[in-house]
């Protein structure tokens, strides 16, 4: 048996580094902050905890929300907001997210009632929470949201379709993360054995074999390429691996977890789409959270230890990458 490759072989290797290398170098990369702006109200939905009527301005948006949006200023960094509808139609709320859009940060959909079971909404209601969750972001922005994110990373081909008809220019809800999702079924399953079930759901397993990559998807299969004019922003996965890179796996890899992850992803991925929830943006210590100490250990992890995690990793990311909305980042990907 040859030792040795043939020298075609060899030389096919060398030119697709080169090519690889040079795309890399020349091209401009781009890298986004997503967060999806969820309310205490959601997580007691996840953890099968009675729901509990908020007065006021809810402690994600109280907290969360003016936390990170005076962070990311420090930074002189722009996000991707994905906002819930019903939440966005609290006047208490309205300040931050105008602000916000005013200070250059992306308005996007989150949909209007953030229901972990959208997908199995029949189309007369799919559309109408979109054009509820539309009307409410507009009046705040005066634009329409150009991207979508499902709750729950709990999308289909026909949310995607919609999404197109509607005009949207990208969907940012597919998340080909094996580990996370079988961690997501251990816990659920464990809930329901403890008679507090979720009340999230299960996404399509597909997903778990979608490109890591942003990409146009096929309008019948969503997991896989195809003719959509519409782009698919997955989160942030590692090569191979599809370790998650979103705020919750940050705190267990901490800086040098990261920064080996991170060695893989910048040289495969000219688009990374950091995803992050408003939570992670908070601490145990906060108001309106004592009800979830006992059941979102990333809480435990104080704001100043998270600040510091957070600023390294955008820093280091910032050395590679242009960091920009995801309506941008989408229009480069889809120029590709």
């Amino acid at each position: 048996m040859c030792m040795f490759a043939p020298a075609s072989f060899v030389e096919s290797l060398v030119i697709w580094s080169k090519a690889l290398e040079h795309f890399m170098s020349n091209d401009v990369q781009i890298a986004s902050i997503s967060v999806d702006l969820d309310s205490m109200a959601c997580y007691r939905e996840i953890h099968g905890l009675d729901a509990a009527k908020v007065e006021g301005a809810d402690a994600a948006y109280a907290v969360g929300v003016d936390r990170l949006l005076g962070f990311l200023d420090e930074l002189g960094l722009k996000s991707t907001l994905f906002v819930v509808g019903k939440d966005a139609e609290n006047p208490a709320h309205h300040g931050l997210l105008k602000d916000a859009s005013t200070a250059g940060h992306e308005l996007a959909n989150h949909s209007w009632a953030h229901d972990y079971a959208m997908r199995k909404f029949s189309e007369v209601a799919l559309i109408a929470d979109f054009e509820r969750a539309e009307e409410v972001l507009v009046e705040i922005s005066g634009q329409k949201p150009r991207g979508f994110r499902t709750p729950g990373y709990n999308v289909d081909s026909r949310l995607i379709n919609i999404c197109e008809r509607r005009g949207y220019a990208y969907d940012s809800s597919v998340f080909p993360c094996p580990s996370y999702y079988t961690a997501k079924g251990a816990v659920m399953g464990w809930l329901k054995v403890r008679g507090r079930p979720s009340r999230s759901s299960m996404t399509r397993a597909e997903a778990l074999i979608a490109p890591i990559h942003p990409y146009h998807p096929d309008p019948q299969k969503f997991w896989r390429r195809g003719n959509s004019k519409i782009v698919e922003v997955p989160m942030a996965v590692t090569p191979g691996t599809r370790l998650p890179i979103i705020g919750t796996s940050l705190h267990l890899l901490k800086a040098k977890g990261f920064d080996i992850a991170y060695a893989m992803m910048r040289r495969t991925n000219p688009f990374l789409n950091l995803e992050f929830h408003a939570i992670d943006f908070m601490d145990d210590s906060d108001p309106g959270v004592e009800f979830l100490r006992p059941h979102q250990p990333d809480l435990q992890v104080p704001w100043a230890e998270k600040k510091a995690l957070y600023r390294h990793v955008f820093s280091r990311v910032n050395e590679d990458y242009d960091f920009d909305t995801l309506i941008n980042l989408a229009r480069a990907a889809r120029e590709k």
